[in-house]
């Protein structure tokens, strides 16, 4: 009985994914995406679609990214994206001489989760950048990397809101959102660089019935059913 209601639990457990929307991951390292060739790649996972461009900002309050700006384009390499433009050839997201940032722009609505960062220092910071009618603005503080990530680099949203409470949780909810970074300090000498190497997401778009069934799901209910006609028999074979 008791194996029994272990086995109810489960299954209810399991059955409660249905309906829930479920995070992916995009991957932004070499071998993944498309090079659109003009500055701007593309990729995708479990169906969404993501561009992601470049632009340049001013360091001033509320600022606004100008896409494509003195020639500003889109690097990826093993460490994941970055930005070139006229006079910054360093291909990182970085404040040298310009503040560079990346426009991440999906094709339905989703929830930010989580971001990988790699190649930061202890004391570089992430300017985040929300949709305001039709541009992106950027958000009033900026963010210390180094407080809220894990050994993978990794920031879990939940994280960030519980380290920055004047981030409304509700601006992670779009379709177009943006990483930048600036020069912290005089001729450059504290000027923020990294990359950003992975996004985590959850779409926002599908109805409760259409959010994707897991993929272990089919094998794990076969599992039940065979137990459950274990179970069955066993009374049978006593009865013999």
């Amino acid at each position: 009985m008791r194996i029994a209601t272990c086995v109810c639990v489960a299954a209810l457990a399991v059955a409660s994914t249905f309906g829930t929307a479920f995070a992916s991951a995009f991957h932004l390292t070499s071998g993944n995406g498309t090079n659109n060739g003009d500055g701007v790649y593309s990729f995708s996972s479990d169906g969404i679609g993501l561009t992601v461009s470049a632009g340049l900002f001013n360091d001033v309050p509320n600022a606004v990214i100008s896409p494509g700006a003195n020639n500003a384009a889109v690097t990826q390499n093993h460490l994941g994206l970055g930005v070139t433009s006229t006079g910054d050839t360093s291909g990182n997201l970085d404040g040298l001489g310009q503040n560079d940032a990346l426009i991440f722009t999906f094709d339905r609505l989703v929830k930010i989760e989580g971001i990988w960062f790699s190649g930061f220092d202890l004391d570089d910071d992430v300017d985040l950048f929300f949709e305001s009618g039709g541009s992106l603005v950027r958000h009033s503080t900026d963010y210390l990397i180094s407080l809220g990530v894990d050994l993978d680099g990794f920031i879990d949203i939940s994280v960030l809101l519980g380290l920055f409470p004047s981030i409304d949780p509700n601006l992670l909810i779009g379709t177009m959102f943006g990483f930048g970074a600036d020069d912290d300090g005089v001729l450059g000498l504290l000027q923020d660089s990294f990359r950003i190497k992975g996004l985590k997401v959850t779409d926002l778009s599908l109805p409760p019935s259409e959010v994707p069934v897991p993929a272990a799901l089919p094998l794990f209910l076969a599992g039940l059913a065979g137990f459950r006609f274990a179970m069955r028999r066993k009374p049978e074979l006593a009865a013999a």
